[in-house]
């Protein structure tokens, strides 16, 4: 996805030859809309031409892209934009009154609390139409692209829809083609990449790490937090709590916006958190830790933000397997994306520490 962060949430609307998500020929209230041709404008941007034919027996035509795909989760007192832009190719606009896109409010799907529709448009020059609604009680949002009309009446008419976009916020921003909720890009801005932990049964581990000779580690993490809703593991050297290991929890308090670092020598219990992190955030954590010395710091975004001076005991890490967003392989999983994790046996300096975040932030884009 973009650097800049996800905007678009309208799921497959860049993948405009796929039937999926623009469907052939849906047929509703008699009118018939006939996907007649798709690609990229010379703007760039994708699109389709539908064609709206037939002898209408209801007043709208809604199906053109299913609800479901741009449906995501929205709050109260959150506003969400849907746009496209969009122009007649070929037909009359007589006894129609144009396409048009709607913002739906649902409480569940098909539940609907209410809706914003923009003016129609029957222009043949591209012209952007859009909708904004405040999002009351409902927990779910949805773009519809409508064409309406007048009962009775023969419709035949090509429109070219393009631009899809559904966003927080109350205007229109810069367009990002969305090919689905994996594969997002924006004109102009870097992309990138990242493994997506679902929050149920995803994990990784590595072979064994031998930190048995140091008792210093520095980790860098860039990550994206989707959820506070239970303990999560974001990484852990060894399968469960023990001496002689570090571990990086997202969250470790349900329904707390927390990362928080521990490291454990012969003795347990030194920890930095901070609660000032309440997903969905996207950050590049730091964990720098030492034994000997009692050291366990924890950074955000090139910030310290926490700090411990527990006696962690004596001795050096262990040699074991680093677990990556389930605790063990088997508990704790995490729920987010990952773009990029360091783990160094050494603690680093404030040059080295400075210059890896750099480097991370350039593959997360928390900040």
């Amino acid at each position: 996805h973009p650097y800049s962060g996800v905007r678009n949430r309208a799921n497959g609307s860049a993948d405009v030859g796929n039937a999926t998500y623009w469907p052939a020929a849906p047929i509703e209230n008699g009118i018939t809309a006939t996907k007649v041709g798709s690609g990229f404008d010379t703007d760039g941007l994708p699109y389709v031409d539908v064609r709206y034919q037939g002898l209408a027996t209801g007043t709208s035509h809604n199906g053109v892209y299913p609800t479901a795909n741009s449906r995501f989760p929205a709050a109260s007192g959150q506003s969400v934009t849907g746009s496209v832009i969009a122009r007649v190719t070929a037909g009359s606009t007589a006894n129609t009154s144009g396409l048009s896109v709607g913002v739906f409010e649902e409480t569940a799907p098909f539940t609907f609390i209410g809706a914003n529709s923009s003016s129609n448009t029957t222009a043949s020059t591209d012209t952007v139409v859009s909708a904004t609604r405040s999002i009351s009680t409902g927990n779910q949002s949805r773009v519809i692209v409508s064409l309406t009309f007048t009962l009775a009446t023969t419709i035949d008419i090509t429109y070219r829809i393009k631009g899809l976009q559904l966003e927080l916020g109350s205007t229109r921003t810069a367009y990002q083609a969305n090919y689905s909720q994996y594969n997002i890009t924006e004109a102009g801005v870097p992309s990138v990449h990242y493994i997506g932990f679902d929050g149920v049964d995803d994990g990784m581990v590595t072979s064994a790490i031998d930190f048995s000779a140091t008792d210093a580690v520095t980790v860098f993490a860039g990550v994206r937090k989707l959820s506070d809703a239970a303990r999560a593991m974001l990484y852990e050297l060894g399968p469960t709590t023990a001496t002689a290991s570090i571990r990086l929890e997202a969250p470790n308090t349900p329904a707390v916006g927390q990362y928080i670092t521990y490291s454990n020598g012969s003795l347990s219990g030194a920890s930095a958190n901070t609660n000032a992190a309440s997903a969905p955030i996207t950050s590049v954590v730091t964990s720098v830790s030492k034994i000997s010395t009692d050291t366990l710091l924890l950074r955000l975004n090139g910030t310290q933000v926490a700090s411990s001076a527990t006696d962690q005991g004596a001795g050096n890490y262990a040699a074991n397997q680093l677990y990556i967003g389930r605790r063990g392989g088997v508990a704790l999983p995490f729920n987010g994306n990952i773009y990029s994790l360091i783990v160094r046996g050494a603690q680093s300096t404030g040059g080295q520490i400075t210059s890896t975040e750099t480097w991370v932030n350039g593959k997360t884009g928390a900040y």
